[in-house]
């Protein structure tokens, strides 16, 4: 295949931006133009549409050597799949994660922080080599949608030569559904490239993408591993990156990309229908607790895991759905006693050719059996599960008008309040700035406080007055959702890492006191509970939470510490975090300038 040249800024005709010089008219053109109109990567060859597991499962049984070695898959005691990513790779990496900065649809991108431009002629070079490249092997691919709902699902591809990767999409998306009915019928379908075996890390120089990527992440032969999103033709491309995680996440983004041009709200959060029939939206950063807390809720019927979406349907009627059709939750130091149907839905014992349990670096004993409680690979331990092995889960994904809005933040400082209950403005504000601390679902984090948009920001392509605006509808007063902050870090005390000399670290929020506060909010029991207002953070705080003693004596954070005047300290630094993230991200939008009122008070 011809590289790229220099002068690839000039264009030819064609879809998505036009074509690189070299490659237009060339074969690796017609190659990439049969892909985008859904022609599989090849006329024939040993290509498996539609996986069954058993297939997938020939494919890795470690009983055979050559498979073992390739792939590395264990079968545990439960029959479940374990495998462990390359090293580096045990989470989603935004240093190597970037969108196609070209056409109409790139200019709607809130370009910089968490997303970082890639040239269409490079990201071109790069699909042809890779569908080349496909071409010559056992290749998997899976015809499945998101959201099930007609009048609003999407229809996904994912073509890759790994089994897991193939088995990971069938768990997460759903099987194929008739979109004619669907508002989105008009968007481009989307497809995913995963290509995660180590050997396909790339050399940034032969695609003309020299210069993105930090030498850091550069192995001596100087490559890498890339993560490409194009927003233009619906592309998820990901080239020698074993972590299923971009997988879920691109098709996530790519939809959050065009569903607000629909009216359609995009949410990084879980859902919970009650038994009385109303909904509860959970949303917060990956790591900080949103599947935990959708689970404990009793009698609760899960209806979305980790991408929800609130729209209003064609009867009129506002309604909350699921993109996905699995989970994937962190594992460590789950118990089937404070999580049983993520415990059971992970751990049951099944055959392995059927089991469609993966887990992704965990410990896995010389017996077979997995330590939950061994985070020496990484903190991020994960399972991928389809929704029907979670006893109770709602099918299909769909449940009406939110009542209930809980934002999560795992505060590291001890100073957020450990529940209270937000304004609208304060609302907006929160959701916009997502405040939590940095978590193991993504490489390079620490320590520390962080802001991340509406919760999971690499996810949220757009300027984000195009989500506020459907958000500040939402929770208008019109239709009510209450909108409550949970904080499931640390209570009494920074973590011990943060903890400055002399000061003593706190403690976790303990799961029971939580759980007895989240089951309280979404049955309306603090709905007339007396609150306090927080003098530095603004938001009100019950006084009680009723039948829960535990909870109640998690309430107040500054009496908690040892040291009152060291809370004052760090929560007054925290506060000030607040101001100088809104300041130097939003200060200029004169549109968001009734948020400033509802910023903590330094």
């Amino acid at each position: 295949m011809p590289g790229p040249e220099e002068g690839m800024e000039a264009r030819g005709g064609g879809e998505g931006g036009g074509w690189a010089p070299e490659l237009a008219g060339s074969p690796e053109q017609a190659l990439i133009e049969d892909f985008l109109k859904g022609d599989t990567v090849r006329d024939g060859g040993n290509i498996i549409v539609d996986p069954t597991t058993e297939q997938l499962f020939e494919a890795i049984d470690p009983s055979d050597p050559e498979k073992a070695a390739k792939w590395g898959v264990v079968i545990t005691d439960t029959g479940a799949w374990a495998e462990v990513t390359t090293e580096g790779q045990y989470a989603r990496n935004p240093e190597i994660t970037f969108f196609v900065n070209d056409g109409e649809e790139g200019d709607k991108v809130a370009w910089g922080g968490d997303f970082q431009e890639v040239p269409r002629e490079g990201f071109q070079w790069l699909l042809a080599d890779s569908l080349a490249t496909l071409a010559e092997r056992e290749t998997y691919v899976t015809e499945r949608s998101v959201i099930d709902h007609p009048e609003f699902t999407v229809p996904v591809t994912t073509i890759t030569d790994g089994p897991t990767s193939a088995a990971f999409s069938n768990n997460m998306f759903l099987p194929r559904q008739e979109n004619s009915e669907s508002i989105f019928q008009d968007e481009k379908p989307i497809r995913v490239i995963m290509m995660p075996q180590e050997s396909d890390m790339i050399d940034p120089s032969k695609y003309g993408l020299e210069g993105l990527i930090d030498e850091k992440h550069l192995d001596e032969n100087g490559r890498t591993a890339i993560i490409i999103s194009d927003p233009d033709t619906n592309t998820v491309l990901i080239r020698g990156y074993g972590y299923h995680g971009p997988i879920k996440k691109g098709v996530y983004t790519l939809v959050n990309h065009f569903a607000p041009d629909h009216d359609v709200l995009p949410m990084h959060a879980s859902s919970v229908e009650l038994r009385d029939g109303t909904t509860a939206i959970i949303s917060g950063l990956s790591g900080t607790g949103k599947s935990t807390l959708g689970n404990i809720i009793e009698d609760g019927q899960p209806v979305s895991d980790d991408e929800t979406l609130v729209a209003v349907d064609s009867k009129g009627d506002l309604i909350t759905f699921n993109l996905e059709n699995g989970v994937y939750p962190i594992v460590l130091g789950i118990t089937e006693e404070n999580e049983p149907r993520l415990f059971n839905a992970a751990f049951d014992i099944r055959d392995p050719r059927q089991n469609q349990a993966i887990l992704q670096n965990v410990v896995v004993r010389p017996d077979g059996s997995v330590d939950v409680n061994d985070s020496s690979i990484t903190k991020n331990t994960r399972v991928s599960v389809p929704t029907e092995y979670l006893d109770g889960a709602k099918s299909p994904g769909v449940s009406g008008a939110p009542s209930k809005i809980i934002f999560v933040t795992k505060d590291a400082t001890g100073t957020t309040p450990v529940i209270s209950r937000l304004n609208p403005d304060q609302a907006e504000l929160y959701n916009l700035l997502g405040p939590t601390s940095k978590t193991s679902a993504e490489i390079g984090s620490e320590i520390g406080a962080t802001f991340s948009r509406f919760f999971g920001g690499p996810f949220f392509p757009r300027r984000p007055g195009v989500y506020l605006k459907l958000f500040r509808d939402l929770v208008q007063p019109a239709r009510g959702p209450d909108v409550w902050q949970v904080n499931t870090g640390n209570v009494g005390g920074p973590v011990k890492e943060a903890a400055a000399e002399g000061m003593k670290p706190g403690k976790r929020i303990p799961l029971s006191g939580t759980s007895a506060m989240v089951n309280a909010l979404v049955r309306g029991k603090l709905d007339s509970v007396e609150t306090r207002e927080d003098p530095i953070f603004g938001t009100h705080v019950p006084v009680r939470i009723p039948g829960s003693k535990e909870a109640t004596e998690l309430l107040d954070q500054r009496a908690a510490w040892d040291a009152p005047a060291s809370f004052d300290e760090v929560a007054g630094r925290y506060a000030k975090k607040f101001r100088e993230h809104f300041n130097k991200n939003y200060g200029d939008l004169e549109e968001l300038s009734h948020l400033r009122e509802s910023l903590p008070h330094i």
